[in-house]
């Protein structure tokens, strides 16, 4: 667990939603996934202060919007449509198309190294 309800309410300023265990499970799946699962198990301790607080500050900011949106399976699955001049193109629940990263969350972990893929 990287963020507990505790740690939200306070982040957030707002009370944790009742599926806070679920969706902070959600939620770090998604920051593994971006962090390279440079994380381990939840074990934020060998990380300087400040980068802490960026991923906790991200888990929250990613609970949130997951809560909001409905978790992971209803997340950003609407149509995408682009029209240009006579060119039109439309995505439609185009599952390679979804989003799942809340906004936000990518410039509070990349200052952070986690997120490098370099060499």
């Amino acid at each position: 667990m990287y963020l507990t309800e505790e740690e939200y309410k306070a982040l957030m300023e707002e009370e944790a939603p009742e599926s806070f265990k679920l969706l902070e499970c959600e939620a770090r799946a998604v920051i593994d996934r971006e962090t390279l699962f440079r994380l381990h198990a939840g074990d934020l301790s060998s990380l300087p202060e400040n980068a802490q607080q960026s991923v906790k500050q991200a888990v929250a900011m990613q609970i949130k919007y997951l809560y909001e949106n409905g978790g992971l399976g209803e997340v950003s699955h609407g149509e995408t449509s682009v029209t240009l001049g006579k060119y039109s193109f439309t995505a439609a629940g185009n599952p390679a198309a979804v989003n799942d990263v809340a906004p936000g969350v990518s410039e509070l972990l990349i200052p952070t190294g986690l997120c490098y893929r370099g060499l």
